[in-house]
Order: structure tokens, then C-alpha cells, then sequence
């Protein structure tokens, strides 16, 4: 990210969203001290999906499921791994879920570095 020209205030708060293929993408993410981010949460279309299933499936068979559960489009990428994109160096690297799993227990060895 480019962060020239920007002021910080710790615990402000950043809220966008976007309509996609499958539906509204939503992130909002908070500031910390020292200008990292303390709090970030996503929510793909996907999850907002999920609740009508139990809607669609019924009074079908079971070889209608992955039908119907295609029907959806859902994206199961977007909760098993995140890429992270340096426009300076430009550079991306792609980090898997166990990865950043790892990172957000013990809190070294950061995916970001």
C-alpha cells in the first residue's frame, strides 16, 4: 500500500464494500498503535449465502446437492489463504490459511516479512 500524504489516528476505522460476482464483499479494518492493523474482518458473498441452503436442499435428493451447492458459485478460496501484493517491489506473495493460522497464535515469524 502506498501511505505517503496519509495521517494516521489509532483506532480509526475503515469500512468497503463492493458488489461482486456472487454477491456484496464487505472489509472493515481498524487501526492500532503505530500504524498497524489491529483488526480486520471480511466477509465474502459466500457467507451470506450459506443460510438459504438449507431452503434450497430440501425436498431434493442427494445427488442434487452439488448441483444446488454450485448454484451458489461459492468461493472457498477466500477463507484458505490470502495474497499479499507490494506495489513497490512488485511483488505478491500468497500466504495459506495454516500459515497465517500459525502467525495469529504465536505471533512471530510473520507472513508479512
Amino acid at each position: 500500500l502506498l501511505t505517503e500524504g496519509f495521517s494516521y489516528k489509532p483506532h480509526a476505522f475503515a469500512l468497503g464494500f463492493v458488489e461482486a460476482p456472487r454477491g456484496e464483499d464487505v472489509h472493515w479494518s481498524m487501526l492500532g498503535d503505530n500504524q498497524k492493523l489491529f483488526r480486520w474482518r471480511c466477509r465474502a458473498a459466500t457467507y451470506a449465502n450459506w443460510p438459504v441452503l438449507r431452503y434450497m436442499l430440501r425436498g431434493n435428493t442427494v445427488s442434487d446437492a452439488p448441483l444446488i451447492i454450485g448454484s451458489l458459485d461459492p468461493c472457498y478460496s477466500c477463507t484458505d489463504r490470502v495474497t499479499l501484493v507490494d506495489v513497490r517491489k512488485r511483488q505478491s506473495k500468497t500466504v495459506p490459511y495454516k500459515e497465517i493460522e500459525r502467525y495469529g497464535i504465536d505471533r512471530n515469524r510473520s507472513p508479512l516479512k
